[in-house]
């Protein structure tokens, strides 16, 4: 029976929770939070043998073996070198910290007690996401792919998202997931040019940038938080390449969908090639479900997990210089 700690009994927390009560040999033995009516309330959903109001004490509770780190971005680094410091295998939700010197020094104290760090990067557990890979390695569209995507709404409600020194705004706290794809898929970056500005907050909420990488792909951000709450804009997600597109799913009519799919199993990519337009179909799975597997199988056998803190590192590093090339407007 693998002893679970979650730091942060919040959002991220309690979704993570909810996995691990399907898995089997396995106990959220502890639950920590510093707001007593979030840890009163996890209390009361999901029943762990402690609780405790500072993260220290539960990193030195002896039933715990592992921790997941579900805290606001800027409280990662001391929360992931308590559990390191003992000796715990650490799950840390992205990004991995605000800065790459916090993230290394993160990653330092997990190899110095022998432990690993393995990252929330759920897409990496996605069959959909998968499936968008496996047609760019396939060559379904050519190379090099340019890959788009564009959000525009409110952002999320808790203000500590778009607080520069804290969360760093949408393309820090929401696009990291497409920039770790983009380096998993693309590999080193080359280049990043682009724009960044501030609508309503201290960071930079506004954000259009683009990231090459030396395999010549490239990877396109159009991201806003910077709406007024409720509001939303343009959604739109490709990949554009010399042999055709790929349109993500949800974002193309419904009537391009094979007849009689299923869609509460199976999901469809459309690819356009030109001379035919077709749909790419795929299974649905638990992508967040199947990351807490991973970890939990990882921290009962002791091996790698597939995707670590060196990959936090390499995100948030490949995000960073992408702002710092983009001009302030």
């Amino acid at each position: 029976m693998l002893g679970i700690g979650i730091i942060g009994c919040g959002g991220m927390g309690r979704y993570h929770s909810l996995s691990l009560m399907k898995i089997p040999d396995v106990r959220i033995t502890a639950a920590a939070d510093m707001s007593e009516e979030a840890l009163g309330a996890y209390a009361q959903e999901f029943h762990p043998a402690h609780t405790y109001s500072d993260y220290c004490d539960l990193v030195d509770d002896a039933a715990v073996d592992a921790v997941l780190v579900c805290l606001p971005t800027y409280l990662h680094k001391p929360a992931v070198v308590a559990a390191a410091q003992a000796r715990k295998q650490v799950f840390c939700e992205k990004p991995i910290a605000m800065s790459a010197e916090a993230a290394g020094e993160m990653i330092a104290a997990c190899d110095k007690a022998g432990v690993y760090l393995m990252m929330g990067f759920v897409r990496r557990f996605d069959h959909d996401w998968g499936t968008f890979k496996r047609l760019v390695e396939a060559g379904t569209i050519g190379r090099p792919v340019v890959w788009r995507h564009i959000i525009a709404s409110g952002g999320p409600k808790n203000p500590w998202y778009l607080d520069r020194e804290k969360g760093g705004g949408p393309i820090v706290d929401g696009a990291i997931h497409d920039i770790d794809f983009a380096n998993w898929l693309f590999g080193e970056m080359a280049w990043a040019e682009g724009t960044a500005r501030s609508f309503k907050s201290s960071s930079y909420d506004t954000v259009t940038v683009s990231i090459g990488y030396r395999s010549g792909d490239e990877l396109l951000l159009s991201w806003t938080w910077g709406l007024p709450l409720g509001a939303t804009g343009m959604l739109g997600h490709d990949a554009i390449g010399p042999g055709g597109a790929v349109l993500f799913p949800g974002y193309y009519a419904e009537k391009e969908l094979p007849a009689g799919l299923a869609t509460e199993s199976k999901g469809a990519y459309i690819v356009d090639t030109g001379t035919q337009r077709r749909a790419e179909v795929f299974d649905k799975n638990d992508m967040f479900l199947d990351e807490m597997r991973h970890f939990v199988e990882c921290s009962k056998t002791g091996s790698r997990p597939s995707v670590t803190g060196d990959d936090g590192l390499r995100a948030i590093e490949v995000c960073l210089a992408a702002l710092a090339k983009a001009r302030k407007v």
